[in-house]
């Protein structure tokens, strides 16, 4: 892993792929109380209990490795920024998603004003701090972030051999990472007994069906018409925003890279090496008009439709039949749960 030089390309790519959650995949569907809303969850009653013992697990585990990356690298002698939660232009309401997707789009294709790197806003904190190291410090930095085993990983995966994967040649991630495992397995959830587990397995992963659904697919369905009415040919949400990504990769794909030099704490830019460093303004600004355009268009029928309804009508087509299916197993997971005091 080595970030000394990056290019326009991955910087953009980078800056879309963090720009938050697209519109473009099925929305996962709440779990609100059938007593609370008319053919509501199914699975409710469960959710809450599964939710109430795992709490937010996840999120605490991944907090705590950034927190242990971060400890660590200090104690190497450098800074690591913890990561920032991005957006989820999916939790907003009806009418800031529009005017969110009016405003950037995707939020793939930024301001042309920005691809020359000349605005420390621009940069995150970590990218800052890199740009102040020397080829020879950024090195040293990655060493002790990922140590030296995702090179030898990378030689096996371009040779297509096997490897072993060892945390401790994998820095101060491959340590923060085994530390939260170890911590995980030796929590509260691996107490819900073996015969429990499956079936609570089998109900996390009911979301990842909702495509298979005939509410998500007559949505889809649509979609894809309120598109064509606006004089689009989609078939889904991930095709449009597809269509940007893969323009901005044809824009970009003859873009020399370009070198970042620090000036001072709020200053960094970037100078050539010869050739083009920067796309055809023109031709990129066109495509940035196009996403906002494609965005808000889809934005819209995904609104017009329903399909975030679609989505949660679709899981619990879904839930339904998963308790008609697991009723015995779930109400003796319910009653494990109640004994331990957990519902």
């Amino acid at each position: 892993m080595r970030a000394r030089r990056r290019s326009v390309l991955a910087v953009v790519m980078l800056a879309g792929a963090l720009a938050g959650c697209s519109p473009h995949e099925p929305a996962e569907a709440s779990s609100a109380s059938p007593d609370e809303s008319v053919g509501g969850s199914p699975l409710a009653g469960y959710y809450s209990v599964v939710a109430g013992q795992r709490g937010t697990i996840a999120e605490r585990e991944e907090a705590d490795v950034q927190e242990a990356i971060a400890a660590c690298m200090k104690e190497q002698g450098f800074e690591y920024h913890l990561d920032s939660d991005a957006v989820d232009d999916m939790s907003l309401d009806p009418a800031d998603q529009l005017a969110l997707a009016e405003r950037r789009g995707y939020g793939i294709v930024g301001d042309y004003s920005t691809l020359d790197m000349t605005l420390a806003e621009e940069l995150t904190p970590q990218d800052l701090y890199l740009s102040t190291l020397s080829e020879e410090a950024q090195a040293e930095y990655f060493k002790a972030l990922s140590g030296d085993m995702w090179e030898e990983i990378a030689d096996a995966v371009a040779e297509d051999r096997d490897y072993d994967y060892d945390w401790r040649r994998a820095g101060c991630e491959g340590a923060a990472e085994h530390e939260a495992l170890a911590t995980a397995s030796s929590g509260h959830e691996a107490s819900v007994p073996p015969e429990h587990q499956e079936v609570l397995a089998l109900m996390a992963r009911l979301p990842d069906h909702i495509v298979e659904t005939t509410e998500w697919r007559e949505g889809l369905a649509r979609w894809s018409s309120c598109m064509s009415d606006l004089g689009y040919s989609f078939e889904t949400p991930n095709d449009a925003f597809d269509s940007i990504q893969d323009g901005l990769v044809e824009v970009l794909e003859d873009v020399t890279p370009r070198e970042w030099v620090t000036i001072d704490a709020e200053n960094v830019i970037s100078y050539d090496e010869g050739g083009s460093s920067l796309p055809d303004r023109a031709v990129y600004e066109a495509l940035q008009t196009r996403e906002r355009e494609t965005a808000t268009a889809d934005v819209s029928c995904q609104q017009e439709v329903g399909l975030a309804d679609a989505s949660t009508r679709g899981l619990w087509e879904l839930e339904s039949q998963f308790l008609t299916e697991h009723r015995e197993e779930l109400d003796a997971f319910l009653a494990w749960a109640q004994s331990e005091g957990l519902a």
